[in-house]
């Protein structure tokens, strides 16, 4: 949808300004989100705020529901 675009496009631009905890990221850093989408001159209003959120609790839930990898076997 092209009304998606600047959004899709501040997503990519953000895509390494995860606040992690113990066990992975947690959520988006939005101060940072904030000063990125300064420098691309875009004013983000609340109906942006609710589309970055969608697309970071989706990629979240993803993380979370992705298979752990088991340990590899120890050759003797």
């Amino acid at each position: 949808m092209p009304e998606n675009i600047r959004i899709w496009e501040l997503w990519c631009a953000c895509s390494t300004q995860w606040k992690y905890g113990f066990e992975g990221p947690v959520g988006l850093d939005y101060s940072a989100i904030n000063i990125v989408a300064k420098n691309m001159d875009m004013e983000l209003n609340p109906c942006d705020i609710k589309k970055l959120n969608a697309i970071e609790t989706f990629t979240l839930n993803k993380i979370k529901n992705k298979p752990k990898k088991k340990p590899a076997k120890r050759r003797r």
